[in-house]
């Protein structure tokens, strides 16, 4: 261990340091490499390898501040990685001014006509009115845009409309529905109640009718048997007994 360094042993360190300064300086070739391709595509193949080279080159800024970072950690291994650290720190900033210009060539060739004009073979005269056509055409470009973002807003606030219609109806539907069900929880209330009642009648009734047919029973027996012992009401005696 070394007096300002982390937990982990010097040696691991050193070694993790030199894996991130080989990692880079990997991608530093991979890098050039591109550059050096790029000035004989044309097209879409040009495009495809700046993009390419801007995807590396993120890449190789983020190594840049791991391997700072790793650096940082060890006192002891600072001024042994100094120098270093600045070669690629030079490098990454010429790579990086680099690639504008590259790209900023390829839209002044798109303005030109994708290539089919070469810039050095114009006229002033001919750039400017070849550069007005280009603005021309944008400014067409962007009016259509204009009128479908337009077309697009008016769809979406129709759409909004027409969602908060449906919302609101919806809503009533429930409310409907929320009554309906109001509406039959106390009807099966009411009958159930009529039920009960009938059933309470129908009780009454029998009851009503037993003894109709007992009294009827015993006006016949008397009727048939005067003399009979059988005491009965006196309203309800037999028309025999009152003579």
């Amino acid at each position: 261990m070394f007096g300002g360094d982390s937990a982990r042993g010097y040696a691991e360190m050193q070694e993790d340091i030199s894996s991130y300064e080989a990692d880079l300086a990997a991608v530093e070739k991979e890098i050039r490499l591109s550059f050096d391709a790029v000035h004989s595509l044309e097209g879409d193949s040009r495009v495809e390898k700046l993009r390419h080279i801007a995807s590396h080159l993120y890449h190789a800024k983020q190594l840049l501040q791991t391997l700072r970072l790793e650096v940082a950690e060890t006192a002891d291994a600072k001024a042994q990685w100094q120098g270093s650290l600045a070669q690629h720190t030079a490098t990454l900033q010429r790579f990086d001014s680099l690639l504008p210009a590259l790209q900023n060539d390829e839209r002044w060739q798109d303005m030109l006509g994708g290539g089919e004009l070469a810039a050095d073979t114009l006229t002033p005269a001919q750039l400017i009115q070849h550069a007005a056509q280009v603005q021309e055409q944008s400014v067409e470009s962007l009016t259509r845009s204009k009128r479908m973002v337009s077309g697009a807003r008016e769809t979406g606030a129709f759409t909004a409309d027409q969602l908060r219609r449906q919302t609101e109806q919806m809503q009533r539907v429930d409310g409907n529905v929320k009554d309906m069900n109001f509406h039959f929880d106390a009807a099966k209330a009411q009958i159930s109640n009529i039920t009960k009642q009938l059933e309470t009648d129908k009780c009454f009734l029998a009851l009503i009718f037993l003894i109709i047919m007992g009294i009827v029973v015993i006006i016949i027996y008397k009727a048939f048997n005067p003399n009979s012992k059988l005491n009965m009401p006196k309203g309800f005696q037999s028309p025999v007994e009152y003579q």
